[in-house]
């Protein structure tokens, strides 16, 4: 009954937040909405993009197991980020609630790239990478990626390697785009991960909707057609993510 009561306090202070927040900002800047916001990741999957001085992302995601992410990004610096993430294991429903330890996201763009070369970015993402559970429930933890606009405006593609279990060498290869749809306020998003051992790689897909300037809204399929172990195959999920300035 607590954990339920919590629950809902938690989504209505986090709607109410973003409410009061666009309100306040809405003389400042143009209402008018869009999926071309700074996006620092795509899913599961950094891009080269990091946020301005003072700009700043915040985001709820939640998974169907009942798992409730929240994530903090800022920029501290024009090409340095860093944030924070927690991982509520079981938040909505039933079972026993279970709290990871507050893991550090950092990134830094070391080259904004030409008309010929990507851009590239380097970070590191630790959540879930000093446990001893399967990939897919991890961050990326150290990784490069290179990524650059093609063909048309605000079509992306970034491609990467990270190594997410540092008590072990091994590394992974992702790779992810981002495809405006209509209007600029609405894209498709795709990326393929855990490219190391072609039977458990990922393929996951997503629809990125702008409600308003600030606000957005992602559907996600995870692990399209996965099978085997402990993998959720189609696993669907969404997240909602606020953007803003201090």
């Amino acid at each position: 009954m607590f954990k339920k009561v919590l629950s809902s306090l938690v989504l209505v202070c986090v709607c109410s937040v973003l409410s009061v927040a666009d309100v306040e900002n809405s003389d400042e800047v143009d209402t008018e909405c869009s999926v071309n916001k700074v996006y620092i990741y795509v899913m599961d999957t950094p891009t080269i993009n990091t946020l301005n001085s003072g700009f700043y992302t915040a985001a709820l995601k939640f998974s169907s197991d009942g798992t409730v992410i929240p994530e903090f990004s800022l920029g501290v610096l024009k090409r340095l980020n860093l944030g924070v993430k927690l991982k509520l294991g079981k938040f909505i429903g039933g079972g026993r609630m279970n709290v990871d330890w507050p893991a550090l996201t950092a990134k830094y763009r070391i080259y904004d790239g030409s008309i010929i070369m990507p851009g590239i970015a380097v970070g590191c993402d630790l959540d879930g990478c000093f446990s001893n559970d399967d990939y897919y429930k991890k961050g990326k933890g150290l990784y490069v990626v290179a990524g650059r606009e093609i063909f048309i405006d605000n079509l992306m593609l970034s491609v990467g390697v990270n190594i997410n279990k540092l008590s072990k060498f091994k590394v992974y290869g992702f790779a992810n785009a981002t495809v405006p749809l209509y209007k600029e306020k609405v894209c498709f998003m795709t990326e393929y991960d855990n490219v190391n051992n072609w039977s458990s790689a990922r393929l996951n897909f997503g629809l990125r909707i702008a409600l308003t300037k600030h606000v957005d809204l992602d559907f996600i399929i995870r692990d399209c057609w996965g099978k085997g172990g402990k993998r959720i195959p189609n696993e669907r999920l969404l997240k909602i993510g606020y953007s803003g300035k201090f």
